[in-house]
């Protein structure tokens, strides 16, 4: 139950039926402390964790001093992502060379 922005009963058992983004924001608020968690969730055709962090001025003022490149970039790469198209197959690599591939991504 959620009252005053303050989820209740965070240790009980704790089910969520969500589409789209909200869904995902509701489920990483109720998943740390949730006794057990079940999810349906409709469609994700895109979801990222949100790898939450406390934010401070100097870390905010470096990433807003990278706006001009990173809006260069969206216009330049496929998609709006920062990176290049790689055309290789997936699973021509090791699963370690992968992994290594899509953090660096990330």
């Amino acid at each position: 139950m959620v009252k005053k922005g303050r989820v209740e009963n965070r240790a009980e058992r704790q089910h969520a039926k969500f589409s789209k983004n909200l869904g995902v924001q509701i489920i990483q608020e109720l998943g740390p402390d949730a006794k057990s968690l079940s999810v349906f969730h409709r469609t994700p055709n895109f979801a990222l964790p949100m790898r939450r962090k406390i934010l401070y001025p100097e870390g905010q003022n470096r990433a807003t001093s990278r706006y001009p490149e990173l809006y260069d970039l969206r216009e330049r790469y496929f998609g709006g992502f920062a990176y290049e198209w790689d055309d290789r197959n997936t699973l021509s690599n090791t699963p370690e060379a992968r992994e290594t591939f899509w953090e660096s991504l990330w």
